[in-house]
């Protein structure tokens, strides 16, 4: 995937990533003010112009300056009413910091979630079809068994549209976005799932709780708020949470993303007073006093284990909350 892949899908559905902003596509790949040049420039609900940089790689030092130097430049010109938006796949600590001083909003935004939102638009990555069309057969040429080379076949009779179920991914095809990441990346993109799905149902979202060592954020719509920890995995296996940590009670849940290879995350959402009465798959440890490992909840991931999920469907489970 390329940079201009991941334009192409925040310019046509601005809202899929910056859910709640309004934003409105104004302009791409032009110059605003005769200062630098702007990948995407937005109007959102507060007529606000939005001035997007985007990088197809984790954000450096020097992407910020750049961004800041235009944002000094633009206020000497008495222009006003701009906010500045720099979007990477990453976004290192040392890079945010120096954002957040100087007022110009950022996102990580991970190149499995533009996957993700291609596939639910339904939309081919362009470059790559680009490039598979390119590894094709000579031109001139047809494959086998193909009569009309220039034709496109009709899939509608012979193959059922993808499901959350079933694998989108076709063998041979190179491993998706996910495994690629790093387990912190994981996690982060597994995060903002989540947030993305509290906040298009109406939530809005904390991320800085007095409480945040329990929560990774907390969400509230009108009634009592909701800490929310989040845990991930990309195959079988175990998650848990420490319980001094994950103290039971109400209005507490444990937000889970699973992302089998080659299929869409499946979310759950499942509320933290479960484990006061564990049942398959859920499990209380008390590792006992001089063990390493300190007494958590957790859960145990198979394919079995998954079904028994089902009740805790994200969507599902969230209805509950509205």
């Amino acid at each position: 995937m390329i940079e201009r892949d991941m334009e192409d899908l925040i310019a046509g559905f601005p809202d899929d990533f910056f859910h709640g902003f309004g934003f409105r596509l104004v302009g791409r790949q032009r110059s605003f003010a005769g200062v630098g040049r702007f990948d995407l420039l937005f109007i959102d609900r507060f007529d606000s112009r939005i001035l997007m940089e985007l990088k197809a790689r984790p954000l450096r030092y020097e992407d910020a300056t750049q961004v800041a130097g235009y944002k000094d430049e633009l206020a000497r010109q008495g222009e006003k009413n701009i906010v500045m938006w720099l979007v990477g796949t990453q976004v290192p600590s040392s890079v945010r910091e120096f954002l957040d001083r100087i007022g110009i909003q950022y996102r990580e935004i991970h190149e499995g979630e533009y996957r993700l939102v291609a596939e639910r638009r339904g939309l081919a990555i362009s470059s790559e079809v680009q490039a598979s069309a390119n590894r094709a057969v000579p031109f001139g040429a047809s494959s086998p068994g193909e009569a009309n080379p220039g034709a496109r076949p009709d899939r509608r009779k012979t193959e059922e549209p993808p499901s959350a179920h079933r694998s989108t991914e076709r063998k041979g095809d190179p491993p998706s976005a996910v495994a690629k990441m790093t387990k912190r990346q994981v996690g982060e993109f597994a995060k903002e799932l989540v947030k993305q799905e509290f906040q298009k149902h109406g939530f809005e979202i904390d991320c800085d709780s007095p409480e945040q060592k329990a929560f990774n954020f907390t969400a509230r719509r009108g009634g009592p708020t909701v800490g929310v920890q989040i845990r991930s995995l990309r195959k079988f296996g175990f998650v848990y949470a420490e319980k001094d940590r994950f103290t039971l009670r109400d209005q507490l849940y444990l937000a889970f993303v699973f992302f089998p290879e080659g299929h869409l995350p499946a979310l759950f959402l499942i509320p933290s007073i479960v484990w006061k009465t564990p049942a398959r798959p859920f499990v209380s440890r008390d590792y006992g006093p001089g063990l390493q490992s300190p007494p958590e909840w957790g859960m145990t991931i198979s394919a079995t284990n998954l079904q028994l999920l089902e009740p805790y469907r994200f969507d599902s489970s969230l209805r509950a909350l509205l």
